[in-house]
């Protein structure tokens, strides 16, 4: 299965985990922390695609090995590098 993160999308904290490969607690820990941008709604949050896509550039928390595949063919050569690790 291949997934791309979509610069423009809006994602719900638990699919940014999902496309990420992490656990959904170090995505709140990236929200909270400032490290990765969110847009409160509701109770809720959102994160933009974008975000996500710097934020794999930027990334401190190491990657789970998964089935699922993250697209890196819209990130920068420093993205590309980290996933390729």
């Amino acid at each position: 299965m291949s997934t791309s993160i979509i610069p423009t999308k809006v994602y719900k904290p638990k699919e940014a985990a999902d496309l990420l490969q992490v656990d959904k607690s170090a995505i709140y820990k990236a929200l909270n922390s400032g490290e990765l941008p969110k847009k409160e709604i509701g109770k809720g949050f959102r994160i933009l695609g974008e975000h996500l896509l710097g934020f794999m550039g930027s990334a401190t928390y190491p990657l789970q090995q998964s089935s699922q595949h993250v697209s890196t063919s819209n990130m920068g050569a420093a993205s590309h590098d980290l996933m390729s690790k």
